[in-house]
């Protein structure tokens, strides 16, 4: 009630300076008149509210006022004045704590500070007059600022391939076989045949249509059909033709075979295998465009066909030269690392090289922009925290050993005794191919948080967070899945291997990928890896297993570069500042006093 009042004195008095007058000189008198009057006035205020707090928490009735509080009677009240007690049990409950044990046992997974990324601080400590105001020495002047210099946070980093080499192409073929003559030596065999009795001539007919064989003379002959001791009562004509074939006739007796030297007939293919040269081919249609006439002069001896030329139409598959490595070699952040033969097996030159480049995608853990201020202030991103005197290890490296720690138990596999076990899985491209199945990082990266959340809303969530052109029906679930993840920073790339071959050349290739539960892990097992000089396995089987015990507690944690990261743990470890923290305590009394039907005291 006295504040209300004394505020109410202020407002008055104010509305009786605005309504005086005297002109500017009488206004400025009355104006630090008033000025004076109302910090003297002020201070009162702040003596008599100090005042009254202080008698407040002195009353011995004060404890039975605060919302909760039991009194000061607890169970481990007594070890204030028995300090002795105090150290036994701590003595008795290490021998049966966990969290003792980790801490004594040599084995553990350890950081070293002198490994621990410190170029800021190194840079302050050799020039603090360029951070802290020249002549200020190391207690600075409030209120100047300078900028700190860049961190050590690269961009991460990841591998994107491109192809070089034969490229299979589906194309048609067409040409003209035309007969021709030819003048060679030939073996031919010679036939005669009658009509008489039997048609003995019709076994000769198919090798007459085609060619093979050729009617050299026709005669006809009287034969007696009945004699007696006087002429012949009875005669009978028949027709013998004489034949020349260019092959024995199948079903008679093979005749002495002579060799002659003349024109022949055959097909000239000549146009065909020009058009199907270095392609496999096959005939589709083949349609007779030359039958008139039928019987023409070969060499002076008339030949009877019953077509002269064709005219063929064939569909082929062969190889081009491709190469779709222009834009990824001019994107800025990417450099060539290695080349990767597909071919399986390989026999000779390499057909189709995988080039994988090495790109840098922005780190999601870069720092924001900081500054060193006056009076030992260090401000991150706008806001200010007192710098601390003592020498500290870096607050992040200890907050990733915290969560390394945390992910020692949640990632045990009790099964087969490791930790951080990854998943295998894939995705597959085809090569110089339009769908990419493998985008992943290259279509840039995910939060932790946006990522889970499509993880947990299943199929429909994944695929609408996944790479747009990851299409609906090119690419399958895993591999929507596979790109989110990777995405998110959960996935290591072990290799690519080809998939798919058309004429021995590789026309699709998967790529293989071990994907672990979280970041952290991924990152573990990769720098752990190459400490204990293991691999991932072959492309066609990764090798995702977990550390065993023994492993881990070899492992060297404070080599390992955990700069991907620190953004993720430092975002979820940010204090309140002082306004919302008053809010909050404001809040709860007020829901308190609700609570229990009352209304708190103006």
């Amino acid at each position: 009630m006295m504040a209300r009042r004394q505020l109410a004195g202020f407002v008055a008095l104010g509305v009786v300076l605005a309504s005086s007058g005297g002109g500017p000189q009488v206004a400025a008198q009355t104006a630090t008149h008033s000025a004076t009057q109302g910090a003297a006035q002020g201070e009162a205020l702040a003596r008599q509210v100090q005042s009254v707090a202080g008698a407040a928490v002195q009353d011995g009735a004060a404890p039975s006022l605060v919302p909760g509080f039991g009194g000061t009677d607890f169970p481990q009240g007594y070890l204030a004045g028995d300090p002795d007690a105090l150290a036994s049990q701590g003595a008795s409950a290490a021998r049966t704590s966990s969290a003792y044990q980790t801490v004594i046992d040599p084995q553990r997974p350890y950081f070293d500070p002198v490994k621990i990324d410190m170029t800021r601080a190194t840079s302050i400590e050799a020039e603090p007059d360029n951070y802290l105001g020249a002549g200020e020495g190391i207690s600075g002047s409030e209120g100047k600022c300078q900028p700190l210099p860049a961190g050590e946070e690269p961009g991460i980093s990841y591998l994107e391939s491109c192809n070089d080499g034969l490229k299979p192409v589906r194309a048609s073929a067409s040409c003209d076989v035309p007969l021709v003559a030819k003048s060679a030596p030939r073996s031919v065999y010679d036939y005669s045949c009658r009509d008489w009795p039997d048609d003995a001539c019709a076994l000769f007919d198919p090798y007459l249509a085609d060619g093979r064989c050729r009617v050299t003379d026709v005669s006809t002959r009287l034969i007696c059909l009945k004699a007696g001791d006087g002429p012949c009562t009875e005669q009978h004509t028949i027709t013998v033709t004489r034949l020349e074939c260019g092959e024995a006739v199948a079903g008679l007796p093979v005749p002495a075979a002579r060799t002659m030297t003349g024109g022949i007939i055959a097909p000239d293919e000549t146009q065909c295998a020009a058009a199907t040269a270095g392609q496999t081919c096959t005939l589709e249609q083949e349609t007779c465009i030359d039958t008139d006439p039928a019987t023409r002069d070969i060499g002076g001896v008339a030949v009877t066909q019953t077509c002269w030329k064709w005219h063929r139409t064939y569909s082929c598959t062969g190889t081009e030269h491709a190469n779709d490595c222009a834009s990824l070699a001019g994107r800025p952040g990417c450099t060539f690392d290695h080349e990767e033969c597909l071919d399986d097996p390989q026999v000779g030159d390499c057909q189709v090289k995988d080039e994988v480049y090495r790109c840098t995608t922005s780190s999601s853990s870069a720092s924001a922009p900081a500054s060193l201020c006056g009076s030992d202030l260090y401000c991150l991103g706008g806001e200010c925290t007192q710098v601390e005197r003592e020498a500290s290890a870096e607050f992040r490296d200890a907050i990733v050993a915290v969560h390394a720690m945390g992910d020692v138990r949640d990632q045990f596999d009790p099964a087969d005794l490791s930790l951080f076990k990854g998943e295998a899985t894939g995705c597959h491209r085809p090569i110089f191919g339009l769908v990419n199945c493998c985008a992943g990082k290259s279509s840039g990266l995910l939060t932790a948080s946006a990522g889970a959340a499509a993880i947990a809303g299943g199929p429909a969530a994944i695929a609408a967070l996944a790479t747009p052109f990851l299409t609906q029906f090119l690419c399958s679930s895993e591999e929507k899945l596979l790109d989110v993840k990777d995405r998110m920073g959960l996935c290591h790339y072990v290799g690519t291997y080809c998939s798919q071959k058309v004429l021995f050349v590789c026309t699709a290739k998967r790529k293989s990928y071990c994907c672990f539960p979280s970041k952290l892990s991924r990152i573990l097992q990769e720098q752990g890896r190459a400490q204990l000089r293991l691999g991932w396995g072959e492309a066609r089987h990764p090798d995702c297993r977990g550390f065993t015990v023994t492993e881990f507690q070899r492992l060297d944690l404070g080599a390992m570069n955990f700069s991907e990261v620190y953004a993720d743990f430092t975002q979820a470890v940010k204090l309140p500042d002082e306004v919302a923290t008053a809010t909050q305590i404001q809040d709860r009394i007020r829901e308190y006093y609700q609570l229990h039907g009352q209304t708190p005291s103006p």
